[in-house]
């Protein structure tokens, strides 16, 4: 869940003008993990990757030269991003224990090169709502 609100809030407070290889890292691991889980359906898992296919290829507001088209801009409502944190409630009620990840690099620093936190292995908890 905090991988898509991490999109979430880059798209919709900042216009993606922060992406970096971190943000693609967070769509991989989503891919990765809801595809392989077995926990969707064939037609969630395509509607799964076309989202994460959408967030993936925008452009920003500095690149867009001409005619303003809002299908190329970064993704800012709500439905996609409500649809993604579906799809991990979902996966967390079959899967409610932490995964193991090694911290990943590329999160623990940000843009100004300064590390954000330590550590060796950091667990992503998919925490499960309230029924």
């Amino acid at each position: 869940m905090r991988a898509i609100e991490k999109l979430r809030s880059e798209a919709q407070e900042n216009g993606n003008i922060n992406w970096d290889e971190g943000f693609l890292s967070l769509i991989s691991f989503l891919e990765q993990t809801l595809e392989g889980s077995e926990v969707l359906t064939a037609p969630h898992l395509e509607v799964m990757k076309g989202d994460l296919a959408r967030l993936r290829d925008f452009r920003t507001l500095n690149e867009v030269e001409g005619e303003l088209d809002p299908d190329s801009l970064p993704y800012v409502e709500d439905d996609l991003y409500d649809r993604l944190v579906h799809f991990v409630v979902r996966f967390s009620r079959l899967h409610p224990q932490p995964i193991p990840r090694a911290s990943n690099p590329i999160l623990l620093v940000d843009r100004s090169g300064l590390q954000r936190s330590t550590g060796h292995v950091c667990y992503v908890a998919w925490k499960r709502l309230p029924q």
